[in-house]
């Protein structure tokens, strides 16, 4: 039911892009065709559902692309490449993070399994690791699970990673491994790292016994139970290790973030307009229920196309309704997501951001009734600094 009612909704958009894992592409798609089933309720208990359903995936996408860290991994490793400072790379077996089944028959269902060794051996190193030599990583390609204790990490698709990650072992200052079965990705790894002479840099981390692999040559070892391990041993082998080999940088692979073809971007640059257009139309014209769905649709659009302008617009305009309808929370939340956008374009040009943001008004009653409320003075601030040109 679903793959027709994409068909119908988005022509010959199949909701996929080969850009973003396929949970990702689900959670999108699901959420436009939500806001485009033309037999979604407009009123009532059912209305209220959907709207929280609004909510929750558009939570869930905006921190996730928040939290992207492409740009800062690979700032990181420009840094340490060109000005000789000390890096580390950080692998892992993707088994420890977050995985997904394929659909199952034509249910268009995808199911997510979330494991978090992964999330706490990238705190661990964090907190004792990172304070001392800074590290990146390799984000899946399948599903990344992102949080405020992930390492940065540099976005690739499908199996781009093995010729990144070789070019970067030779000159990373330490290479970390963290794996438990042996898979073949980690067998990949480890034979790239022999075959750049690495295993005097490179420390192992195993949480199962390590069978069909030879490492004897591998002089750090060590076997992981994060509730009593120490880093002491860890932080003096750091103290013995050359920073890069300065000669090999200039094959190092700094990868560009992954963008949608430009006939996916142009086909879904035009939806999320259309959205966008067609939402503001319906706001001018007290249409309100609907201008949520249009510009919910326009948002879901807009992380296919990676249009970040319009979705920040679209935030807005969404906020805007949700309090035409008294629905406060869900426009406190909106705007918060519309500010976090505006002040990223706001770092490459304030005055325009500025000029755009300079007769917004829609708000006032919000930041009146909840003036007392500090996440709605600090919102009101955030707007006020933004304007300023």
């Amino acid at each position: 039911m679903d793959s027709i009612m994409a068909r119908n909704l988005l022509g010959g958009f199949s909701g996929y892009s080969p850009v973003l894992s396929p949970a990702i592409n689900g959670m999108i798609l699901q959420l436009y065709l939500a806001a485009r089933d033309p037999a979604r309720p407009r009123l009532g208990i059912e209305r209220d559902t959907l709207e929280l359903n609004y909510s929750t995936s558009l939570y869930t996408l905006h921190q996730y692309f928040q939290s992207e860290t492409h740009q800062k991994a690979v700032e990181l490793l420009q840094k340490s490449i060109f000005h000789n400072k000390p890096f580390g790379l950080y692998l892992r077996s993707f088994a420890f993070g977050a995985s997904v089944d394929p659909p199952q028959l034509d249910l268009n269902t995808i199911d997510t399994h979330v494991q978090m060794q992964d999330e706490h051996f990238q705190f661990w190193l964090t907190r004792y690791i990172v304070p001392k030599v800074p590290f990146l990583a390799i984000e899946n390609p399948a599903l990344e699970l992102r949080t405020n204790n992930s390492l940065p990490k540099i976005a690739l698709v499908d199996d781009s990673w093995q010729s990144v990650v070789k070019s970067i072992i030779p000159v990373a200052t330490v290479i970390v491994l963290y794996f438990g079965v042996i898979t073949d990705g980690v067998k990949i790894e480890i034979e790239a790292i022999r075959f750049a002479n690495r295993q005097d840099s490179t420390i192992l981390f195993h949480s199962e016994p390590i069978v069909d692999i030879d490492i004897s040559d591998f002089p750090n070892v060590f076997s992981w139970k994060e509730e009593n391990f120490d880093a002491t041993a860890i932080l003096s082998i750091l103290q013995t290790l050359p920073v890069c080999n300065k000669d090999l940088c200039e094959y190092v692979i700094l990868p560009v973030k992954p963008a949608p073809p430009s006939i996916l971007k142009d086909y879904t640059d035009g939806i999320t307009n259309m959205g966008l257009l067609a939402g503001h139309h319906m706001l001018k014209n007290s249409m309100y229920v609907d201008a949520v769905d249009a510009f919910v649709a326009s948002i879901a659009s807009s992380f296919w196309s990676q249009n970040e302008y319009a979705r920040a617009f679209a935030y807005r305009y969404l906020a805007c309704s949700f309090s035409k309808l008294n629905k406060l929370q869900l426009a406190i939340d909106i705007l918060e997501y519309s500010l976090d956008l505006f002040e990223k374009f706001a770092h490459e040009n304030p005055s325009s951001v500025a000029e755009a943001l300079q007769n917004v008004n829609e708000f006032d009653n919000i930041f009146q009734q909840f003036s007392t409320i500090s996440r709605v003075d600090h919102l009101q601030k955030r707007l006020s600094i933004l304007q300023l040109k």
